[in-house]
């Protein structure tokens, strides 16, 4: 608990609303809860113009938009937050409110990935694979997000310890089953089909491989699918009552199979995708990771004498047929593994997180082979060595390297926080004596030590960066100083707000929804219906509209420009407000 508080807790209230889900989510979530809290006459009227507050608990909505993308689940919880924390008053929230589920999610997926560990090992290995899954740069980055996908790890997490209780014992009671279906349920609803996929994808291959499929029977599938309906159906049916059947499935179908068969977003990877960056999102847990796989495949699968000589030159089918389970915990976590990684590879649209519910099997079984990394031949390999190497390089890169670019890129004024850069630089410095340690350990074969003094220097990075560095990195986030501008130009808040070029969803969270994205074409129109209104534009290009005498821009009075690094887009962008005479 202490470690997880030590890593997710820092920067939690001081970081900016991130683009672009972020702002999505807790944006769904604030007007959910505002059409919850807002006075009943105000309800009803937004009902009934179908506005941004019509969708009432059923519908997520940012703007006027249904936000049917992702189950309700994540938006009930957050809404509930905000509520808690505000008591009521959805004026007095803040982005941190919306954060605070993901945070308490993450610190649940470590703790059953502890219990789950020490189900299936023993307590070293459950304490250590929880704390390499605690700092991963990737789960700490989660936990510091007000979206789904923690979430969704801890749903699936949780779904798969009740399933290897009931895998691994010969009877069971009600409650692992309950656990089970409980745990599906929320995943469905907090993310459609992974947990679901996740779960049956481990079935399947712990079946087929040791050809036993009574133990199913014991996860009570009927009770299960029948309890799963009277859960999910009636919120489904409530929301294809709203929206309308058909543009439900549409969507639900463009949400699963479609981003299976093509990149949504430009979010598009290859094959192996997942593979490469698993070393930097797991450190420092990856140190042993490819050993530990190995290790586990040996360990918890064996191919059948009689099959061995024939597998050999038969089809690839065959040899899969020969293989067998050997010992019940590496066997269980390769079955969770490798079938739904292959899944995640083959889909076209890929993020990095994609593959989260598979990291705490990796984590456990990292672990295990730190703990017996002595005695293992591949360790000490020439593959190996030069695997520790770039290990080390990693280290550098996230534990310093990364640091000083995000400080350098979001310019934090020295004049007034010389003693962060101080501070910043000291870390900086810790984390290479750690590292430098590091590298010493693994001559020495010493790798437990190895993987503690990486785990240090990787909790000083996330303090540092999460904590001193990203909330002053004002460069590199405009919203809020955009934010700031407007509510400074007009403090009533009762003028319109557009802005031109710049459209991130954090400006609408950070505005409260009063800001309208337009584009060029439609700057004169917008000014011709909003004479009263506030505008932001580009800087070079307004200057060139402003000269016109002809633009009704002419006769607005260029006030406050905001210049930062979009980092969505990967470029500088400068905007400057425009405000009426």
């Amino acid at each position: 608990m202490l470690l997880c508080l030590t890593v997710y807790v820092p920067g939690l209230r001081s970081i900016p609303a991130v683009d672009r889900d972020e702002a999505r989510f807790a944006q769904a979530s604030r007007q959910m809860f505002e059409s919850v809290a807002g006075t009943p006459g105000e309800r009803d009227t937004d009902a009934q113009s179908n506005g941004p507050y019509s969708g009432g608990l059923i519908v997520p909505m940012v703007g006027n938009k249904p936000r049917l993308t992702k189950p309700p689940l994540i938006y009930w919880i957050q809404s509930a937050s905000a509520a808690l924390f505000t008591a009521g008053h959805p004026l007095r929230d803040a982005i941190w409110m919306y954060r605070v589920p993901s945070l308490l999610a993450a610190i649940a997926t470590v703790l059953i990935t502890w219990r789950l560990g020490c189900s299936m090992f023993d307590p070293r290995a459950g304490l250590l694979g929880a704390a390499l899954l605690a700092v991963a740069p990737v789960f700490a980055w989660e936990a510091h997000q007000a979206r789904a996908d923690q979430l969704l790890v801890a749903c699936t997490t949780l779904a798969m310890w009740a399933l290897w209780e009931i895998h691994r014992a010969h009877r069971v009671t009600a409650r692992w089953p309950l656990v089970f279906w409980l745990a599906i349920v929320a995943g469905i609803l907090t993310k459609g089909p992974i947990t679901p996929m996740v779960v049956v994808l481990t079935a399947l291959a712990l079946s087929l491989v040791s050809g036993r499929w009574s133990w199913l029977r014991r996860t009570r599938p009927v009770m299960g699918v029948v309890f799963t309906a009277i859960l999910v159906l009636p919120w489904v049916v409530a929301v294809a009552d709203r929206v309308g059947w058909q543009p439900y499935l549409d969507t639900i179908l463009n949400e699963t199979l479609g981003r299976a068969g093509a990149a949504r977003e430009g979010h598009w990877g290859p094959p192996g995708y997942h593979i490469v960056l698993l070393p930097l999102l797991f450190w420092p847990g990856s140190m042993l990771t490819g050993v530990a796989i190995v290790r586990a495949c040996r360990r918890g699968l064996t191919i059948h004498p009689h099959a061995r000589a024939r597998s050999r030159i038969a089809r690839l089918g065959s040899w899969l047929g020969a293989l067998r389970p050997a010992r019940g915990a590496e066997f269980f976590c390769i079955a969770w593994i490798i079938p739904a990684w292959l899944v995640f590879e083959l889909v076209t649209t890929k993020l990095p997180h994609y593959t989260m519910p598979l990291y705490p099997p990796i984590a456990l079984l990292t672990a295990r082979a730190v703990l017996a990394a002595a005695a293992l031949p591949g360790a000490s390999t020439g593959i190996a060595r030069y695997g520790y190497r770039i290990w080390v390089a990693l280290g550098v890169a996230l534990g310093m390297a990364a640091p000083l670019a995000i400080a350098l890129l979001g310019r934090l004024p020295t004049s007034r926080y010389s003693l962060v850069l101080a501070t910043a630089f000291v870390c900086c410095l810790v984390t290479i004596a750690l590292l430098f340690r590091a590298a010493r350990f693994i001559r020495a074969r010493e790798f437990l030590g190895a993987q503690v003094a990486g785990l240090l220097a990787m909790l000083v990075s996330h303090v540092l960066v999460f904590g001193l560095i990203l909330p002053r990195a004002h460069f590199a986030f405009m919203t809020p100083r955009i934010a700031q501008a407007t509510r400074d130009a007009d403090p009533a808040g009762t003028r319109p707000v557009a802005i031109v070029a710049y459209h991130e969803d954090s400006l609408v969270f950070a505005t409260r929804g009063r800001i309208q994205f337009i584009d060029r074409d439609a700057v004169e129109s917008w000014l011709t219906n909003n004479p009263g209104g506030l505008l932001w534009m580009p800087r070079d290009w307004a200057a060139q509209r402003h000269a016109d005498p002809a633009s009704r821009l002419s006769h607005y009075i260029p006030s406050s420009t905001v210049v930062g690094f979009n980092y969505s887009r990967g470029r500088q962008q400068a905007v400057r407000l425009y405000t009426p005479p």
